[in-house]
Formats: structure tokens, sequence, C-alpha cells
């Protein structure tokens, strides 16, 4: 018999995010004086953002062997919903979820794409409807 584990798997990446351990990437998000740092590990970046993870690849080790990178286009809060996987749409302007779909398109982000699609096709065709 199989047993598979794997809310307890995302329970454990999702440690890993939050303690930045064994990181070797840090990405600098958003443009100052609004940048922040997200320090990430490139065997889940390459799954989960391929595109990016491309990007990432070209840029040379530091002495510490971590890559860096700034993204100056994506700002921190677009960029941390990508990284943390979680979104809570309801308290969010609508030009935010316009720009977190733009950049999940971008980066072939296909899980948060179809979401956001679904989102908004829901939310418009529900104003839409006559009273």
């Amino acid at each position: 018999m199989k047993a598979e584990f794997f809310k307890n798997l995302s329970q454990d990446l999702i440690k890993l995010l939050e303690t930045n351990d064994e990181y070797n990437i840090i990405i600098e998000a958003g443009a100052a004086p609004a940048t922040k740092s997200f320090k990430v590990h490139s065997v889940i970046l390459c799954h989960r953002c391929p595109i990016l993870y491309d990007e990432i690849k070209k840029v040379d080790h530091n002495e510490n062997n971590i890559r860096v990178i700034t993204k100056t286009q994506i700002s921190a809060t677009i960029f941390e919903v990508i990284i943390n996987g979680a979104i809570n749409l309801e308290n969010i302007e609508q030009s935010t979820i316009f720009d977190i779909l733009i950049t999940a398109n971008k980066y072939g982000l296909t899980e948060l794409l179809q979401y956001l699609e679904s989102f908004i096709l829901k939310t418009k065709s529900h104003v839409n409807q006559p009273s």
C-alpha cells in the first residue's frame, strides 16, 4: 500500500521560505525605495518558475556562492505573491491583480495565471448580471 504525504511536504517547503535556510539565490524585487530581498532556493525555483530560473542561471555566484539578481520591474508585493504561492484576492486592488496576471503570464506561472483568470471571469460575470 502506497501512502503520499504531500500536505506535509507543502508545509516543509513553506518553512524553507520562512526560515531562509540553505538558500542560494537572492532576488531583489521592486524599485527603490520599495525594494525587498527574497531568499530562494534554486531547486524549487527551477521547477516553479523555469523562465525566471533561466535568467538567474546567467548570473555568476558571489563570494558566498549565492546568485543575486535584481528585478526592478516587478514590485516587491507582486513578487511576494509569486514566491509564497498564496494570495487573498478579496483585499487587493484590481490594478494589482492585473499586474500579478501580467507577471504570471510573463514567467509562465500557469497555475497562478489560471486562478487569476478564473477569478476575473467570475467577478466580472457577477458584476454584469442584472439586479
